[in-house]
């Protein structure tokens, strides 16, 4: 068992907050280690009940939250949300039914912390806090298979997914089922993304098309001066892309919670 963790860290050491998104009103973050191997979690928490909970997937191989945990933070801090990361993997380049195992377990480890800890869900609120799915990368494709599957593996449907530059392969294909119909989706792809490859956003369009086209954006983020739109862009925390990747999902955050 990994060795807990209970962090109280000041924001502005850890967040950064660009001019065009609005600064957080909280103040203190909690990040608590729970479960093992592939059931494995970081649950980043607010000093208060959250207004919602949501699971961030990452991309093949990335085993802790260390390159996400500026954008976690920030998340955290100006939504008061909980956050789930399942670690899902033992190993990079696992395939498709060890880490659909991993992130059935590595959720469940973070949902059921987060309902029982002070700082998270009390039971009478589990049914009224919004859920909301992120990903990034194979994670952005095993995003919305949790999506999809959430009612199946006893999981709160969630209102919102937000798919980053999705990779879909053997190893993270898109599901058999449909996301939730009331889901508001975005999905954000690269237009230098050779990781994903235009393969990969045809295979989302197509996934997507039978759901209701009101509550579905599909972006292409367009490399500029200041953002190539590469692969690795989503994680990196200057202003420029702060408000190419963390401004959308604020603006779906907003659209789902009180």
């Amino acid at each position: 068992m990994p060795l807990r963790l209970a962090l109280a860290v000041v924001a502005a050491a850890l967040v950064l907050t660009p001019a065009s998104v609005a600064a957080p009103g909280s103040s203190i973050i909690r990040l608590v280690d729970v479960g093992s191997g592939a059931a494995e979690a970081w649950v980043f928490l607010p000093e208060e009940p959250p207004d919602c909970v949501l699971t961030f997937v990452h991309d093949d191989g990335d085993l802790s939250p260390a390159r996400y945990t500026s954008w976690l933070n920030y998340t955290v801090l100006r939504h008061h949300c909980a956050i789930v990361f399942p670690r899902y993997q033992v190993a990079a380049h696992t395939t498709n039914a060890r880490n659909l195992a991993g992130l059935r377990a590595g959720v469940t480890a973070g949902l059921s912390f987060v309902r029982k800890t002070s700082f998270g869900l009390y039971h009478d609120r589990a049914l009224t806090v919004p859920a909301i799915t992120a990903g990034f990368g194979s994670g952005g494709a095993l995003a919305l298979t949790l999506s999809a599957r959430a009612h199946e593996w006893g999981f709160p449907a969630p209102v919102a997914v937000d798919t980053v530059f999705p990779i879909v392969s053997a190893a993270a294909p898109l599901p058999s089922q449909s996301l939730p119909p009331h889901a508001r989706v975005l999905v954000q792809v690269g237009d230098h993304d050779r990781s994903a490859g235009p393969a990969s956003a045809t295979a989302v369009r197509r996934y997507l098309s039978s759901h209701p086209a009101g509550l579905t954006r599909i972006q292409v983020v367009h490399s500029t001066a200041s953002l190539a739109a590469i692969h690795s862009a989503p994680l990196r925390d200057d202003t420029a892309a702060e408000n190419a990747f963390w401004g959308p999902l604020d603006v779906l955050i907003d659209g789902v919670t009180p």
